[in-house]
């Protein structure tokens, strides 16, 4: 069989290479500056729904020393979004003793954030549970987390959410309906980084609240990799 080429309406000329074209073509690029990889494009965190909310918790568990927990996942996406959030939380100072994570085998624990994981998690006494790249549709497994004491729950995920919500102190996914954030094609590793991007890397020595910290631009070549891969895998 036969495969005619579609035929690409409007056509640009971006390069003398003419599979170049037509894949930046069939992305619908319509002109050189939207190739331009400079931080500057990045659309601002502050279009996404909670982000405010989860930069809170994170700061007030970094600087109050609380335990954090990382949910992960086993695929692509799920290692580096876990792998970003660890690394996202080392620059902004937490001690590596009040940071773990955790991988759950989906055939014996399930998908997301689920009440069984929960009873594996709770003997570490977490203050702040973050999931990466799941979370969204865990209702149940965001009921038991709120029976762990002194414990917030920060969904981070990029999946499509069910008609209500988990409950969470924080729910970041550009897919949630009343979200305005203008890409719903983020992977998890970057929801992850978006939450991350509003702490910067680092604290002032005398913040006592997330209120009082003063942060620098989050910059790391390895979460960059990390995103890209997950992004494209």
């Amino acid at each position: 069989m036969r495969y005619k080429r579609r035929r690409l309406i409007n056509k640009q000329e971006f390069s003398s290479n003419d599979l170049i074209n037509r894949v930046l073509n069939g992305r619908n690029i319509k002109k050189p500056s939207e190739l331009d990889y400079a931080l500057s494009n990045l659309l601002p965190y502050d279009g996404m729904k909670d982000i405010d909310k989860a930069a809170v918790l994170i700061a007030d568990a970094v600087i109050n020393k609380g335990h954090v927990v990382i949910v992960g996942d086993y695929d692509c996406d799920g290692a580096t979004s876990t792998a970003v959030a660890m690394k996202g939380l080392q620059l902004l100072g937490a001690n590596a003793e009040n940071v773990s994570f955790m991988v759950p085998d989906r055939f014996t624990l399930g998908y997301g954030l689920t009440p069984p994981i929960i009873d594996i998690i709770r003997p570490r006494n977490p203050n702040l549970i973050i999931t990466v790249d799941n979370g969204i549709s865990s209702i149940e497994g965001a009921k038991a987390a709120k029976t762990i004491e002194n414990c917030k729950l920060l969904i981070t995920d990029h999946h499509l959410p069910p008609n209500t919500l988990p409950e969470a102190d924080a729910v970041v996914d550009p897919n949630r309906a009343d979200c305005p954030f203008k890409s719903k094609y983020l992977a998890g590793c970057g929801v992850m980084f978006y939450t991350l991007w509003p702490l910067g890397t680092s604290f002032s020595t005398g913040a006592t609240t997330a209120k009082t910290a003063k942060s620098r631009p989050l910059v790391s070549c390895l979460i960059w990799s990390l995103w890209a891969l997950s992004q494209i895998w």
